[in-house]
């Protein structure tokens, strides 16, 4: 009726105003309904939830090698040949470095010919001892001359055993003019170099295993009781950031620093593609599962202010529009971007993890449906 009677006293002006007027009147609602909400806050909500409480422990710790060896010399020498270097890689049984052999091997030639002249004597002794029993059974030899030569048999018998064994000593030491490696690994110092005259156990080189390569933690002993088979532990080198690695626990040393109060954790890697080399340093973050499930809230949820304030933003919602309050909450454990809410929230409810930082109490809000 409106429109009717603005047309019929607005005809001079013609149809235009009244059609405006009416289209204002028709789509009036859609403008309101896009206004709706502009001006208010957009926000990101999240819900408070039940879960494991996890307790993360912060570690620092050092990769060791399985074996580490200082290779001595088992014989005196001069150092003819050094043959490995700081960084070489060896296998088992490898060539470190060799000794000089002239003097050895004259001293062998000798125990080999002392070896052949004992067994000739033996033999000459052997010889004598048949003759005489030969003539002992025509009874011209005495009883008393047959034991003697009884006696130069055996005597001389043990001489050629005592002269075969230093034989084989001059060989075996001999031998042992070649340095060689115990096991495959890295030299990681060479204490030698051609020309030195070492002693017997004096140090060659240090060899350490590159293989199962473990990495040792020490933990503080209050943690210690509480790591089980459930525990996890991820480790991260500063070599290569990028890389969070996961490790076994293999082994619990229940042995207590007196001066630092912590334990031993060894830990040996999975499946790795990086390049680990002992001594490098370690991070790592020991995962411990409480006993009892607890409430968690994203760590964005939460709001620490300096005067110690501990913060969360609740959303409530009535006839489809949200409101935030803030509420003081009491946390605990933080882990996997949860934090523990040990006061303040109750599973269930809503809060802002994003655009919570200027907020006002019982403010309308906008909350985002892409996350």
């Amino acid at each position: 009726m409106l429109i009717q009677n603005y047309l019929i006293d607005d005809r001079r002006g013609g149809l235009m105003p009244g059609i405006l007027l009416a289209l204002l009147i028709v789509f009036s609602p859609v403008v309101d309904a896009r206004q709706k909400g502009k001006g208010m806050p957009l926000i990101v909500a999240g819900t408070v939830k039940t879960a494991a409480i996890i307790e993360e422990i912060p570690l620092s710790g050092t990769v060791s090698s399985p074996r580490l060896a200082n290779i001595s010399g088992e014989v005196s020498g001069l150092i003819k040949q050094v043959l490995v270097d700081v960084g070489s890689r060896v296998n088992s049984g490898d060539t470190l470095a060799t000794l000089s052999t002239d003097l050895k091997e004259l001293d062998l030639q000798a125990a080999r010919a002392t070896t052949a002249r004992a067994g000739e004597e033996l033999a000459d002794a052997r010889r004598r001892l048949t003759d005489a029993r030969q003539l002992a059974q025509k009874q011209t030899i005495s009883d008393s001359e047959l034991q003697s030569l009884e006696a130069e048999v055996r005597i001389a018998d043990a001489s050629v055993q005592r002269y075969r064994a230093e034989q084989a000593l001059q060989e075996a030491r001999l031998q042992r003019h070649d340095i060689k490696a115990p096991f495959a690994g890295l030299i990681s110092k060479k204490y030698v170099t051609e020309g030195e005259w070492v002693q017997p156990g004096a140090h060659i080189a240090q060899l350490v295993a590159t293989d199962d390569l473990r990495i040792d933690f020490q933990v503080p002993q209050h943690v210690y009781p509480r790591i089980n088979e459930s525990s996890e532990i991820h480790i991260y080198f500063d070599a290569f950031p990028d890389h969070r690695l996961q490790a076994d626990i293999e082994t619990l040393v229940p042995f207590s620093d007196d001066s630092a109060r912590t334990m031993l954790i060894r830990t040996s890697l999975k499946e790795h593609d990086i390049t680990v080399v002992p001594g490098m340093s370690a991070s790592a973050t020991l995962r411990i599962t409480k006993n009892t499930n607890g409430t968690v809230v994203p760590r964005d949820a939460i709001l620490r202010y300096p005067d110690g304030r501990i913060t969360a933003w609740i959303i409530d919602t009535k006839d489809d529009q949200a409101t935030v309050t803030e509420r003081h909450v009491k946390t605990g454990l933080t882990f996997n971007g949860q934090v523990e809410i040990l006061d303040g929230l109750q599973p269930g409810e809503r809060v802002v993890v994003q655009g919570n930082e200027s907020l006002k109490n019982n403010q309308p809000v906008k909350i985002s449906t892409n996350r």
